[in-house]
């Protein structure tokens, strides 16, 4: 009962911290079984590349402890449910903080600062103003998510962020 999804990154992390950063956030949604962001052959200035893989568990404990699981504990209808609501979630994110603009502020990791997805719409998307929401991030929640009554593709499509301060996360497949 995991959920595997693939997000194409924009920008593609530069650090092993960063990489980590990622990987922390999708821990925020549900156990990770798998995580892989796909590198270039050694030598390259930046050896991470803009694709991104996770599979997450929809039990509330990793794979390896299935076997502690009693029996009924967690039904299929259950599980199944579990698997469309994170899937759901995966399909409205658009964004993340980038590692390098909040490793030091203290106070978004002491749970104190809500960062703000800042960015802007292109110009064929202009339309679309006031028509969406996009969350905050907070160390508890700390994915930009969308939410419109367009599709979520079409509205993630036009927006326009700051490479320096976030990252833009396109669903490519889940």
């Amino acid at each position: 009962f995991c959920v595997t999804a693939r997000f194409h990154l924009s920008p593609a992390p530069t650090s092993v911290k960063e990489v980590q950063f990622i990987h922390n956030a999708f821990k925020t949604v549900s156990p990770v079984e798998f995580f892989l962001v796909e590198q270039f052959a050694s030598g390259a200035s930046n050896p991470f590349r803009h694709h991104l893989t996770v599979v997450l568990n929809a039990l509330d404990r990793p794979l390896d402890a299935i076997h502690e699981i009693g029996p009924g504990e967690h039904s299929a209808a259950v599980l199944r449910t579990r698997q469309l609501e994170i899937s759901r979630f995966l399909s409205t994110i658009c964004g993340l903080p980038r590692f390098s603009y909040v490793e030091n502020e203290d106070r978004y990791f002491a749970g104190r600062l809500y960062v703000p997805f800042k960015h802007s719409l292109a110009s064929d998307g202009r339309y679309l103003k006031g028509q969406y929401d996009v969350s905050e991030s907070t160390v508890d929640s700390p994915f930009f998510t969308l939410s419109s009554d367009h599709d979520l593709k079409l509205v993630g499509s036009k927006l326009r962020h700051n490479f320096q301060k976030y990252h833009k996360l396109k669903p490519a497949k889940i």
